[in-house]
């Protein structure tokens, strides 16, 4: 029995049937295992920063950054 497992790859596995004395050739060929990618993508927000006064602020890019329907940046002012 002829078996071949190599990373990546799905096993192959052939049942050879060889006389005495004698020599074969076998080809062989193996697949492509599924190949699989992941991506992984987090995003840390910056911190508000707020005053004395307990009264958040955001900056330009924070308020950029926000989901906001058709960019109305008004919407977000108190």
């Amino acid at each position: 029995m002829l078996r071949l497992e190599a990373e990546g790859f799905e096993p192959f596995t052939a049942t050879l049937h060889v006389e005495d004395g004698a020599s074969i050739i076998q080809n062989i060929s193996v697949k492509l295992a599924g190949l699989t990618q992941r991506i992984e993508v987090k995003e840390q927000a910056e911190p508000l920063s707020s005053d004395s006064s307990g009264a958040s602020k955001l900056t330009e890019q924070q308020i950029a950054s926000l989901p906001v329907t058709e960019e109305d940046f008004k919407s977000l002012l108190p």
